[in-house]
């Protein structure tokens, strides 16, 4: 039940509001009246009434006196003035206030429902608000972790501007400061069997992820996430450059020791976070210079080609003059992932620039990047930054 307080230096009037309405089947309940101002602001301290109905003319405090301690103590309290004809500036300078209302006495009962009912209706109004607001914080806070994946994600893929960067920063908590270090981590060998044979993929991560957090958290607050090619990526903030060589030398030895398998790891100090796409682009550069000729010709094949709906790994063995099987062996073993993995974040690149740059319409944007059907490019780009294209699009509006 909502609570009423009743502040009136005339006994008569605060029995009359009291047994004005109904206020039991209103559902609200008068828990309290008082002769004056300075007993008014005690009940209000004591009883916390949503609803205050304020005298302007008392002794020892007046009625705007009290309003605005009320409000200073207690600005979610509704106060509703009761003021004569003759006070009738009082009440006009109460509205300035901030007041709810005001009744002119003797008191209507009508009127008087009427405005009561209006109060009502805005505290249930601001208490659903905060049911939601409440909810909305929990459900933020749960998924708080994979959110944070996300815009790191879109960070590292250059997906954000700097001033995008900073407000997602902000709002999802993350606080770097200018001696960012990043790391890529990769199982080292050719393939990826020690995870089918030995691991299940999942559990792998999770391991993986947790001798991470658990051996660089020892030098501070540990982001991470992985990207579609199953490398893990760790943000941390660090000043000493031979500390953070000391803490990957530490991390490799770790993970040997744990988990039986090399890593392949790359460090780097960012700076801002700005600078992550740089640093991401520049290792992706570097990596090339490591592949055959073969690889080379066949990423050039799906950079040159990824908007034909039909490229598969069949074709892009053809063109390079080998057979699927030889060529998806070599592809997987010199860059980590797939052919088909490759070709959707080749399309994703290409897809988050026009989003952000052109006014396309989503199954315009799919078809672009080489996409028949607008419902699995939609799929294959949430799954890559855990973001639908229409979300994206309207966070870089916004």
């Amino acid at each position: 039940m909502l609570k009423v307080l009743i502040a009136d230096d005339e006994p008569k009037i605060r029995r009359g509001l009291a047994e004005s309405l109904p206020w039991e089947e209103m559902g609200m309940e008068i828990c309290g009246s008082a002769p004056n101002g300075e007993c008014a602001i005690q009940e209000v301290c004591a009883k916390q009434p949503d609803i205050c109905l304020i005298d302007i003319c008392m002794p020892l405090l007046n009625g705007l006196d009290l309003i605005q301690k009320i409000y200073e103590e207690h600005p979610d309290t509704i106060c509703i003035i009761i003021t004569g004809y003759d006070e009738f500036e009082y009440a006009r300078q109460a509205v300035r206030m901030g007041v709810f209302d005001y009744i002119l006495k003797p008191v209507n009962e009508e009127q008087l429902k009427d405005i009561i009912d209006r109060a009502k209706a805005v505290i249930t109004e601001r208490r659903n608000k905060n049911v939601h607001m409440r909810q909305a914080e929990k459900m933020l806070k749960e998924h708080l972790p994979l959110l944070r994946e996300r815009v790191l994600n879109q960070i590292l893929m250059g997906a954000l501007d700097a001033e995008e960067i900073k407000e997602a920063l902000s709002f999802h908590e993350i606080s770097f400061s200018g001696d960012l270090c990043l790391w890529r981590i990769t199982p080292s060998g050719t393939d990826d069997l020690f995870i089918q044979k030995d691991w299940d993929r999942q559990l792998w991560q999770f391991v993986l992820r947790n001798i991470s957090e658990e051996v660089l958290g020892y030098y501070g607050t540990v982001y991470t996430f992985f990207d579609a090619f199953d490398r893990l990526f760790l943000f941390l903030d660090m000043k000493d450059e031979n500390q953070m060589y000391a803490a990957d030398a530490e991390l490799k030895a770790v993970v040997n020791d744990c988990m039986k398998t090399q890593l392949q790891t790359r460090v780097a100090r960012a700076g801002g976070p700005e600078s992550m796409f740089l640093i991401y682009q520049g290792w992706e550069e570097e990596d090339r210079k490591h592949l055959s000729g073969l690889v080379l010709q066949a990423r050039k094949f799906l950079e040159e080609n990824f908007s034909d709906s039909d490229v598969s790994a069949q074709q892009t063995a053809e063109w390079c003059g080998v057979s699927p099987a030889y060529l998806s062996r070599l592809f997987r073993a010199e860059m980590g992932t797939t052919l088909i993995d490759y070709l959707t974040k080749i399309r994703m690149q290409r897809a988050l620039v026009l989003l952000g740059q052109t006014d396309l319409r989503i199954y315009e944007v799919a078809e672009k990047v080489g996409y028949k059907s607008q419902h699995y490019f939609c799929a294959a780009f949430k799954k890559i930054l855990d973001v639908s294209p229409t979300d994206y699009r309207q966070s870089r509006e916004r």
